[in-house]
Order: structure tokens, then C-alpha cells, then sequence
């Protein structure tokens, strides 16, 4: 079954569509030139009924430049010019089965072709937010290249983008595109920088570019900071990262852009300045601008925010839709048992394994001989899985406590806490037989895998050796430290403390 496709989409098949008589749309001043939603993909009725509404609404084709802009229609009018706000005449853009494959030369046998995005389905009304997310390397950006007609030369693409239900490109003026990276000029000011923009990309007098510029400042609410140097590496008073992203967002604005494409709006931004942002592009949204951005990872809060989505893995489209019926959809899965909580936590602990051992060995070879321990095989081994057992129960601790809480902010100060009373208890600050009976020795020191881990390392290294004391007297290793650290002398203990640690984990 189609993902994208509700139960109440079959009235908008090709087979539906014979039976009722093949019901045409047609583009506003073109009545030769029939259009049929048989040519667009399957979608429920509410959606091809918002399509129709968006098409009629909307210029058949959008000019080439960005002046001068179609005046907003009555349908658009509604939706938004609330208090003066300057109205776009949005466009509705529709992309079919759109793959994008990627040529990458090999040395001695040609050139391979890899599909980054696979068949593709999708569409952005006026006046709507739409995200497309995934984790990292699932096609996000190279979709959103593919839509706004901005792939570089080894890509390829395949399928239908539509503007207004035709086939054409996006012309000059009439969308913006902003990058995932701010290019700015750090000796400039927020102002200067639009104003220099404008310059470049408008044509007309200074005063109307001026009038641009302030709109532009408005929709990004960057009065407050317009007449701040933008600054960079060097300069110590820089503008905030949030502010840069509004910054670069406000220089595509100047061109009053139909269609805004934003690769990754809240990049490097913290869980503030996102909401805050999100909440700025939903404004300009409902001015009639149709926005089209991808996204890694959402809060809760900015997540409400999004109109529609389309959430991508592996350059396959999961689901396309309104937001609400993508958590209803996995709402569903979760409470069928197909995926649950404990099971995508579980599944992320077993992953992490060989990372986990490959950092091991990495830090282990670095220290372990730096430090001058006993350059003995066994012993580095066993120095080696103590501290993997370590990384180990600190994942499956995380992991629980992730599971118990679901969020960030309670899920951090829950570990921190634990971490430090582990800490406490370890060992190194005090040992077990000098805490206090209550609470600290029974249950903690027994619970926290410090105390196993520090009390194997130090036996592993000092049972067996012994240290010169003068001239002709030598003592064990374990009474040099047994005063100090819990230790014992026998040298199948440390065996034995790595079963507890295990046990702990």
C-alpha cells in the first residue's frame, strides 16, 4: 500500500476518477489545457480539494523577476494580512515519484550511479510549513535541491516537480534558497548586509530597496539587532547564531520569494533560539509563502508548529502527511508492539557495542603504557574489558533512565546525580569500610560498578609485585596500597570482581 495514501484516497485513483466521469481541473486563462489530478499522486480527498483551491488561487506561472509581484488574490486574503502584513502570492509545488541518483567515478572501472533519494512523492501548499526529516544521511538536503532545480553536476534527478500544476522551473526571483551554512560578510551590519543584497539582486530606486530591506528586518524580528556588526572569528562581539540564521533567512527575503527553501534552519542552534525561529517562519508562512525546510531532530513544541511532513531513511519516503496523522500513525505501530520505546533503546545499546569496544582499545593503548603500568599482555587485557564492562554499564544506565523519564532535561540531571553519588561511593575518595553504614555502604557502595572497577584495576596491577623499602627489606604490592584502597591478595580476585561488575551492568 501506498504510504503516502489514506483508506479515503480511492476517490482520487485513476480508477475512481473513469467512474466519475474523469473530473478535470483547468489552469485559470488556459481552458484548452486540462489537467487531471490522475497525472499527480494519490492522496486523500481534503487534500486534492486543498490542491485545487491552492491551484485556482495561484498564478499560472510566476514571473521571471521579482518585480512586480501579483497582487494577492480574495481566497488568499483571508488567510492571512492581518495588520498591514505585506500578502505573497504563494505557489503550490507538487513532486512525483522523484528519484535523485549520484554519479561517483572509480578509478579503472568508470563511474557507479547510487540512488540517494527513491521515488519521492510529496507536495507544499501556500501559506504552509513543510519539513522534510530524517536522520543523517537519508537524502534530506539532496531532495530539497532536487525540488527547488539547485542539484550540483554528479547529480542526477528523475520524476516531476510541479509549479502551479506545470511542468516548469522555478524562475529567477521567485524563491529563495538558503543554504546550511551562513556565508556572511563579518564586516558588516545587519542592515548593510540587506541593504547590499538588495543592491545586487533588485533592480529599481534606493528608496524602494530601502522599504525592502526594513520589511525584511520586521519579518525576521531583527530590529534589535540591525544595527549590530554581524562579526565572526575575529571579533570578539559577534552576532548570536540564531540571529545569523534569521540573518541569512531575511537576505533571500529581500527578493519577496513566492517559495522559500531552508536546508537545516536550526543548525548549531539551541532548543531557544529554534522554537523562537520556528515560530518566525510560521508567521512568514501565513503571509501566503510557501516554506519547504529539512530538519534532523524536532522538540515537542517545534514539532506542533510543522503543517506537513515527510519523514525520510535511506532516501526512502516513510510517510508523507499532515503532522498529526504521522503521530497517529506511530501512536498506532507503538501501542500494535511493532516498535516500542524499550525496543528502539534496546536496539540502540547492541549498536553501540563495537563503537564502544573500538573506543576502548583506542584510549587503552594511549594510556595504559603512558601511565607505566605492568607491560604485560594479560594484564593489558584484562585493564582493557574492566573498562569496557565500565562504557557498558554507563550505556545501560543512560539507557534505562531514557527509558524511564523520555526527556532530555530530566534524563541529564537524573545521571548527573547518579554519576556523582557512584562516585562518591567509588572508592578513590573514601573506602568501603570508612563509609557510613547507612545509605552510603549498604546499599550504594554495593550497587555503584565504580567501586568494581577500581578495585579490579588495582589488583590486577599490584597483585604479585612487590616494592623495595630501603636497602634489603621489600613488601608486597598489596600491603603498599591496602591501606589506602580495598585490595585483595589473592590473584584470582580480580576474576571474581569482574563477574561482580558484569553482575552490576
Amino acid at each position: 500500500m501506498d504510504p503516502y495514501r489514506s483508506s479515503s484516497s480511492s476517490a482520487s485513483s485513476p480508477a475512481a476518477a473513469l467512474a466519475m466521469g474523469r473530473r478535470h481541473y483547468y489552469l485559470p486563462a488556459r481552458p484548452a489545457r486540462p489537467i487531471s489530478f490522475e497525472d499527480s499522486p494519490d492522496w486523500a480527498d481534503d487534500d486534492v480539494d486543498s490542491i485545487h483551491l491552492a491551484t485556482a488561487s495561484a498564478s499560472a506561472s510566476l514571473p521571471t523577476t521579482a518585480y512586480p509581484f501579483p497582487s494577492p488574490t480574495p481566497s488568499s486574503s483571508s488567510a492571512a494580512c492581518r495588520g498591514g502584513e505585506r500578502k505573497v502570492a504563494g505557489a503550490t509545488l507538487v513532486w512525483k515519484e522523484l528519484s535523485v541518483s549520484l554519479t561517483r567515478s572509480r578509478s579503472g572501472s568508470g563511474s557507479a550511479d547510487r540512488r540517494v533519494v527513491k521515488s519521492s512523492t510529496g507536495y507544499a501548499l501556500p501559506g504552509t510549513l513543510t519539513v522534510i526529516m530524517g536522520p543523517a544521511r537519508s537524502g534530506k538536503s539532496t531532495l530539497l535541491r532536487a525540488i527547488a532545480g539547485r542539484l550540483r553536476p554528479a547529480e542526477r534527478m528523475y520524476g516531476q516537480v510541479l509549479l502551479n500544476a506545470t511542468n516548469t522551473r522555478l524562475p529567477y526571483g521567485s524563491y529563495g534558497f538558503v543554504d546550511r551554512h551562513d556565508v556572511l560578510i563579518d564586516s558588516l551590519t545587519v542592515r548593510e548586509m540587506l541593504y547590499y543584497s538588495a543592491h545586487l539582486q533588485l533592480p529599481g530606486l534606493f528608496s524602494s530597496k530601502t522599504s525592502i530591506v526594513e520589511d525584511a528586518i520586521a519579518a525576521m524580528s531583527l530590529a534589535d539587532y540591525a544595527d549590530n556588526l554581524i562579526g565572526g572569528h575575529c571579533f570578539i562581539n559577534s552576532l548570536p547564531a540564531g540571529e545569523r540564521r534569521r540573518l541569512s533567512i531575511a537576505r533571500e527575503l529581500v527578493m519577496r520569494p513566492h517559495v522559500l527553501f531552508i536546508d537545516e534552519p536550526l543548525y548549531h542552534l539551541d532548543s531557544v533560539s529554534a522554537l523562537l525561529l520556528m515560530v518566525t517562519l510560521k508567521k512568514l508562512a501565513s503571509t501566503g509563502c510557501t516554506v519547504i525546510f529539512t530538519m534532523y531532530q524536532s522538540s515537542t513544541e517545534v514539532f506542533g508548529l510543522f503543517d506537513r511532513i515527510c519523514l525520510l531513511s535511506n532516501g526512502n519516503t516513510l510517510f508523507f502527511g499532515e503532522t498529526l496523522s504521522c503521530l497517529q500513525i506511530y501512536s498506532h505501530e507503538e501501542a500494535n508492539q511493532h516498535s516500542s520505546t524499550m525496543v528502539f533503546l534496546l536496539g540502540h545499546f547492541l549498536s553501540s557495542i563495537p563503537f564502544l569496544f573500538l573506543v576502548t582499545i583506542s584510549s587503552s593503548l594511549v594510556f595504559y603504557f603512558l601511565i607505566g603500568l605492568r607491560n604485560e599482555f594479560n594484564l593489558f587485557m584484562y585493564f582493557v574489558v574492566t573498562m569496557f564492562m565500565c562504557l557498558l554499564a554507563n550505556e545501560a544506565l543512560m539507557m534505562i533512565v531514557a527509558y524511564i523519564w523520555l526527556d532530555t532535561y530530566k534524563c541529564t540531571l537524573t545521571l548527573i546525580c547518579l554519576y556523582v553519588i557512584m562516585m562518591l561511593v567509588g572508592g578513590y575518595f573514601r573506602i568501603r569500610g570508612g563509609l557510613p553504614c547507612t545509605v552510603w555502604k549498604y546499599p550504594l557502595s554495593y550497587v555503584s560498578f565504580h567501586v568494581y572497577a577500581v578495585e579490579g584495576l588495582l589488583e590486577n596491577e599490584y597483585v604479585g609485585t612487590s616494592f623495595a623499602v630501603g636497602a634489603i627489606r621489600t613488601i608486597p604490592g598489596v600491603q603498599a596500597v591496602g591501606g589506602s584502597y580495598d585490595i585483595s591478595s589473592s590473584a584470582n580476585a580480580k576474576w571474581l570482581v569482574l563477574l561482580e561488575l558484569d553482575t552490576a551492568k
